[in-house]
C-alpha cells in the first residue's frame, strides 16, 4: 500500500532546525545575559528544546557536552530560560474559576 511516512516528530525537527539555524544569535543573547523566550507545547519544548540548546551552547561555547548541560542547568536555575508552554491551543483559553 502506500505508506505515508509519519507526520510525528516534524513540528520538532522544525522547532531545532529553527534553534539551530539561529544558533549564533541564541548563544550571543544567552551570553549577554538576556533572557529567551520559547513558546510552544509542552511536548514539544521539553526535552528537544534542551537538546538543542546544550548542543549550540557545546557549538558555540567550544565546550564538551557536559560543560554544555551544566551551563544550560545554570541558565534553568537562574530563570533566564522561559519556556511559555501550553497542552493544546484549546486547553490554554480555559481559565480555572
Amino acid at each position: 500500500g502506500g505508506h505515508h511516512p509519519s507526520q510525528r516528530g516534524s513540528e520538532q525537527d522544525h522547532i531545532q532546525d529553527a534553534l539551530f539555524k539561529d544558533g549564533a544569535n541564541i548563544y550571543r543573547i544567552l551570553e549577554k545575559n538576556a533572557h529567551l523566550s520559547l513558546c510552544g507545547s509542552k511536548r514539544y519544548l521539553g526535552k528537544p528544546v534542551d537538546q538543542a540548546l546544550k548542543a549550540i551552547i557545546q557549538t558555540h561555547g567550544a565546550c564538551d557536552e557536559s560543560t554544555a548541560g551544566d551551563r544550560l542547568q545554570e541558565l534553568h536555575d537562574g530563570s533566564r530560560i522561559h519556556k511559555i508552554l501550553y497542552e493544546g491551543l484549546w486547553t490554554s483559553k480555559v481559565m480555572s474559576h
